[in-house]
């Protein structure tokens, strides 16, 4: 039996077409939760996404590469960072607990913007943890020098940020950040 797709961009002639060239539209760096189908969720087929994940969309100097890669060699023209509800090291680091130890050091790398959480006001304290880690991720990509902060000063690249809501599968959108020589 032949296979059919609903979904466009998962033909075959897509596969063939991106095969001979890579050009997303958007580099989306978010959790490793398996809950989150990034593709399904944006209805994006083939090709269409650049996708880093990483637990908590914690990101170093491997994610980093990826996204200067995808920007400056794809080109493509937008960054997603997509946070989530209910994220089990954005738990961790909110709570201050782990269930393991490794888990423990992915909730470590996240405490940068733990105090930054506790300053915020009419949500709990592990959902502030996953908005102000959100911020600090978006900062980070945004002040990775060279490549990534002079393309957002080209504004060739832009940076947004969202968080998705397991129950209800909706995406709230956080402002768009303004490259780095535009900051106060």
């Amino acid at each position: 039996m032949a296979a059919r797709y609903v979904h466009w961009h998962q033909s075959v002639e897509r596969r063939r077409e991106v095969a001979r060239a890579e050009r997303p539209h958007a580099v989306v760096v978010t959790c490793s939760d398996s809950r989150v189908s990034l593709e399904l969720l944006f209805d994006q087929g083939l090709g269409d996404l650049y996708v880093v994940r990483v637990p908590a969309h914690s990101i170093g100097d491997r994610e980093l590469a990826a996204i200067e890669h995808a920007v400056a060699e794809l080109r493509a023209p937008l960054i997603v960072v997509l946070g989530h509800e209910g994220c089990h090291a954005i738990h961790a680091a909110a709570q201050g607990t782990a269930s393991t130890k490794r888990l423990g050091a992915i909730a470590a790398s996240l405490a940068p913007p733990v105090p930054r959480a506790r300053r915020t006001y009419g949500r709990d304290l592990a959902e502030n943890v996953a908005r102000a880690h959100e911020e600090y991720t978006m900062e980070q990509i945004a002040q990775s020098e060279p490549v990534l902060s002079e393309l957002m000063r080209m504004r060739k690249v832009q940076v947004v940020g969202g968080y998705y809501k397991l129950n209800s599968g909706e995406v709230s959108w956080m402002q768009s950040s303004a490259p780095a020589s535009d900051r106060h």
